[in-house]
């Protein structure tokens, strides 16, 4: 149906205008004409004879709402879609209801298959509730302060250019212009580079006069000396023409006197639709050796079993797929063990079967993985009980709730995973999703060369002489051979191959798996005529994420304790005073702790939005510990919260800046480490270090990851990034490159 409906797109922004054309053109739909005013628009109508005028909420602030009579008037069959990218303004909104319309979508960042599916609706006059507009004015959002470099990629791209084209007007390659864009889609949350990367351009440049300058730009098609358009964006003043500051409508009255929209007029969701959604699994909890058991997985509506109501998605008109992933050690797979799945709105998914065959005796665990793109949605296991002379039992079912199915287009996850006879399993999964390559590390043990790494870059940082230039270009040669020659030993050829083909799309990558085989963050990608920009921990966000951890998109500092204890480094007490400046009054302060008892009973209350450790942390064979006042604190002493999930309501934040406080050791069928206790918990992310650090340096971090994550309002992966940014030039210390931050790289922090 969607190439018989013809459209007509109306909006005073060229570049927004040609952009939604081109969305609506690539959806399938007939894009008739378009228009840029008012005039051209009502000429237009009776030769174009559109199905639908897709209209811009802008232009409600000046003559978009006589035009709607208009439009309606020459043709009375007419649907009109009004469209805003932005912010929403109650009086804007009141007269484009106020002249009759009352199909919307009122999104901040429209995705192609919602416009095409507010279109569609329109088109079809679907009866569906308008939810209520906003009561008051409001203010256009803070923007993202864009660096002079990122401003021009921007403008260059925003104009049409290529990638290419741009690159080689700025005198730069292909892939930085790449990784400049993908840092400004970062910066405002864009989840596609058409059209809302144009707008955003737009946008910045009528409203950040404090960034751009006084560039000139003759690709907009104005003059700067032109005043900024009334739009969802731009504020109306509040003594100018349909401006009240005071969020009544265009006569003065307030939003519930506005007429209602005439009984034969239909609308659309100006919101996505929304459900709760469970990940569920069933399989037999015993069997004899050589049974075969079926594994069935679905994705259902609500929570169930054991899980929680989830936190609402947007489900598309036309579903969102979501990769299933199984791993099954110690069991035979009788097929793929990846399957896609498609979740339709109002439904529960298909039921996917993976067909297991039991071998070995013993208790083997099956875990179930969900992605979407590259972003990992939530995990289950299962537990299967092999033993000779005895009957097949089938299990209970089993659930997990996925917290969300939105994804972040640029996140790439490299699941790692443990296999039989030292094998590891590399899976790279994208918006393109590899299949898995298994690799021996090193007959399967990595462990000696990881502590031989970490002991030298232990000495080099010990060696460092900040402000010493041969120092520091001569540790620097060292550690890049080092992230190479790691690069290339331990990746397997085809996940390079499959990095290289994802680099220019790729924004944050998430290590899922065996994060002690690795030390991820020195990995420096090179092969032949392949090279990125440096170490792959400064040239993108790089996370880390353990099994079983929740999947955590706001950080709530709402309290805040510090644990410092007796014999803590010098610049501990001056790095909790210079964190209580970045956070101000707002949090709910516990204090600085230094015994070990009021630190454990914080934990399992679960309190704390906010737990900072600035100490000394001794790690050895025996694993990590803190010396506190009342005595020893290891990972051991948060086995009870780790196992009843005292975390798991205010997911806190932790970082835990002391040396090697990322170190795991093994423990029976497990690992043990700070970062994955917590983790277990129900900590919302960590941020710790892989080897002994500088304590000048670590200050610097910590004060500027606070600052961007707080301050700024930058992303968890983007703060993390910055803060290694800021101490990556001190005569030859490695530890920028030390940090290991753990959780989902476009969290935010907030302050309540």
């Amino acid at each position: 149906m969607t190439n018989s409906v013809k459209v007509m797109v109306v909006d005073d922004h060229p570049l927004w205008r040609d952009a939604l054309a081109r969305e609506l053109t690539t959806s399938g739909f007939t894009v008739v004409t378009t228009a840029s005013h008012h005039e051209q628009a009502v000429r237009h109508i009776q030769t174009a004879e559109p199905d639908v005028v897709v209209i811009g909420l802008s232009l409600f602030a000046t003559s978009g709402a006589q035009l709607c009579r208009e439009l309606l008037d020459a043709r009375p069959s007419l649907r009109i879609l009004v469209v805003s990218a932005g912010e929403v303004r109650a009086d804007v909104l009141a007269k484009a209801r106020a002249a009759g319309v009352t199909t919307f979508l009122l999104r901040s960042m429209p995705t192609r298959e919602e416009l095409t599916e507010a279109v569609h609706r329109t088109a079809l006059a679907d009866l569906v509730p308008l939810p209520e507009p906003p009561t008051a004015a409001t203010s256009a959002p803070a923007l993202p302060r864009l660096t002079a470099r990122e401003t021009e990629v921007l403008k260059l791209v925003a104009s049409g250019l290529t990638d290419e084209q741009a690159a080689n007007s700025l005198g730069l390659s292909i892939r930085t212009v790449r990784r400049y864009i993908a840092q400004v889609m970062e910066k405002y949350q864009i989840r596609s580079r058409q059209p809302e990367l144009v707008r955003q351009a737009v946008e910045h440049r009528h409203r950040a006069r404090n960034v751009l300058g006084t560039m000139s730009d003759t690709r907009f098609g104005h003059d700067d000396s032109s005043a900024a358009p009334l739009d969802s964006h731009s504020p109306i003043p509040p003594d100018s023409p349909g401006g009240t500051g005071s969020g009544t409508g265009p006569s003065g009255t307030s939003e519930s006197h506005v007429p209602a929209p005439p009984d034969n007029r239909r609308t659309v969701p100006t919101a996505p639709l929304v459900e709760p959604h469970t990940l569920t699994a069933e399989l037999a909890e015993q069997a004899p050796p050589g049974r075969e058991v079926p594994l069935q997985v679905q994705v259902t509506r609500g929570s169930s079993g054991t899980g929680a109501a989830l936190r609402d998605f947007h489900v598309p008109a036309g579903g969102a797929r979501l990769t299933i992933a199984v791993h099954a050690p110690g069991l035979l797979a009788l097929g793929d063990l990846q399957q896609e799945v498609t979740v339709l709105p109002g439904r529960d998914s298909d039921v996917v079967r993976f067909g297991l065959r039991t071998l070995a005796q013993g208790l083997h665990t099956v875990t179930v993985r969900a992605f979407r793109g590259g972003s990992f949605l939530g995990e289950l296991r299962a537990q299967i009980s092999v033993q000779a002379d005895t009957p097949a039992r089938d299990g209970p079912p089993h659930s997990t709730p996925l917290t969300t199915l939105a994804f972040d287009p640029g996140e790439v996850t490299l699941q790692v995973l443990k296999g039989p006879g030292g094998a590891h399993s590399f899976q790279l999964l994208s918006e393109t999703t590899y299949a898995p390559e298994s690799f021996h590390l090193m007959a399967g043990n990595p462990h000696g060369a990881r502590e031989l790494m970490y002991d030298e870059l232990r000495r080099t940082a010990a060696a460092a002489r900040p402000g010493a230039v041969t120092t520091d270009t001569e540790a620097r040669r060292r550690l890049r051979n080092l992230g190479v020659q790691l690069w290339a030993s331990a990746v397997p050829d085809a996940v390079r191959r499959q990095f290289w083909e994802e680099a220019g799309r790729i924004t944050s990558l998430t290590v899922l798996g065996e994060h002690d085989a690795v030390p991820w963050e020195l990995l420096y990608p090179r092969d032949r005529d392949q090279e990125g920009d440096g170490f792959l921990a400064e040239w993108l966000p790089v996370v880390r994420r353990v099994f079983g951890q929740d999947r955590v998109r706001e950080l709530r500092l709402h309290r805040v304790a510090f644990v410092v204890p007796p014999d803590s480094p010098p610049e501990a007490e001056r790095e909790v005073t210079a964190l209580r400046t970045r956070l101000g009054n707002t949090p709910a302060d516990h204090g600085t702790l230094s015994y070990r008892r009021t630190v454990s009973d914080l934990i399992e209350e679960g309190s704390a939005g906010l737990l900072h450790f600035a100490c000394h942390n001794s790690f050895t064979s025996a694993g990590s510990r803190v010396t506190m006042a009342d005595g020893p604190f290891d990972p051991l002493d948060l086995a009870y919260a780790a196992q009843s999930g005292a975390l798991r309501k205010s997911h806190p934040l932790v970082f835990f800046n002391a040396c090697r406080s990322v170190g795991e050791i093994n423990w029976f069928a497990s690992s043990l480490g700070w970062a994955t206790q917590f983790l277990r918990a129900g900590a919302g992310a960590f941020v710790g270090t892989l080897w002994p650090v500088r304590s000048d340096s670590a200050f610097t971090f910590a004060d500027t990851f606070y600052d961007r994550l707080v301050a700024q309002g930058q992303t968890l992966g983007q703060a993390s990034l910055q803060a290694r940014q800021a101490i990556r030039d001190q005569g030859g210390d490695p530890t920028w490159l030390a940090y290991a931050v753990y959780g989902s790289p476009a969290a935010r922090a907030a302050i309540s």
